[in-house]
C-alpha cells in the first residue's frame, strides 16, 4: 500500500534518530519532503495523455482542464479517438506553464471542436501532503524520498547547530557531512533511475518544437 504523509514523517523520524520529533518538527520535516519530492518529480514526472475539445477557432488552445499539468511534450491536432490518424497529425507548437496555454505554429488553423490530444508531465504526490489524496510515487522508491528528505533535515540542522557556541564545535560538521552523504545519495540514485527508465515514455514522442516562455 502506498504510504502516506503519517508514515513518510515516521520513516523520516526514524532515519533522523529523532522519533519523539524532539529536534526536527513535522513542519520541518513535511519541508523537507517537499522539497524531495519536486526532485523526484523533475527527474521522473507522471507521463499522461489527454484531450482538448478547442471552444473557438484559433491558435491559442487552453489546456487547463488537463489536472496537474507540468510541461507538454507533444500535441496531436485533429485527433479523432473513434479512429485515430495514422501516421498522427503531429504539430509544432509553444507552451507557456504559467498561462496553462498551447499556441500551435505552422499549419492549418484549428477550428472549434477539433480535439488535440496533448501528451503531458505532472508532479507527483504524496497522500495527505498539501491536500494531495493519492501518493503517486513508486513503491520502489519510497525510501529513496526518505534519505532525500532525512538528508535535507540534517543539512539545514547543522546550520543551526553552528550557531549553538555551547556545543562541540565537531557537532555541527558530524551532521553537516552526514546530511550532505544522504542527499548526495538521494540525487545520485534519482539520476540512474530517471537514465534506467528513459525510453519508457508513455508513447513515441515526435521531435516537436515545445518551448516554456517567450519567443526565441
Amino acid at each position: 500500500m502506498p504510504w502516506n504523509l503519517a508514515t513518510y514523517e515516521t520513516r523520516i523520524q526514524n532515519l533522523l534518530a529523532d522519533t519523539s520529533a524532539a529536534i526536527w518538527s513535522t513542519g520541518w520535516i513535511d519541508d523537507a519532503l517537499r522539497q524531495a519530492l519536486m526532485e523526484y518529480s523533475a527527474a521522473l514526472p507522471i507521463e499522461q495523455a489527454g484531450t482538448v475539445t478547442l471552444a473557438g477557432d484559433g491558435r491559442e488552445i487552453d489546456v487547463s482542464t488537463l489536472t496537474g499539468l507540468a510541461n507538454v511534450h507533444a500535441v496531436w491536432l485533429p485527433y479523432t479517438a473513434s479512429d485515430p490518424e495514422d501516421p498522427p497529425n503531429a504539430r509544432h507548437f509553444r507552451f507557456w506553464p504559467n498561462l496553462n496555454k498551447v499556441y500551435i505554429v505552422g499549419g492549418p488553423e484549428p477550428d472549434t471542436g477539433d480535439v488535440a490530444r496533448v501528451f503531458y508531465t505532472k508532479a507527483h504526490t504524496i497522500d495527505d501532503l498539501d491536500s494531495a489524496t493519492e501518493t503517486s510515487v513508486s513503491a520502489n522508491d519510497e525510501h529513496l524520498l526518505v534519505r532525500g528528505a532525512a538528508g535535507l533535515c540534517a543539512t539545514t540542522r547543522a546550520l543551526d547547530l553552528a550557531e549553538q557556541v555551547t556545543l562541540d564545535r565537531n557537532t555541527p560538521t558530524m551532521v553537516q557531512n552526514w546530511g550532505e552523504a544522504m542527499y548526495r545519495n538521494f540525487q545520485q540514485a534519482l539520476r540512474r533511475i530517471a537514465v534506467s527508465r528513459q525510453g519508457q515514455a508513455l508513447v513515441p514522442l515526435p521531435p516537436l518544437d515545445r518551448h516554456n516562455g517567450d519567443w526565441q
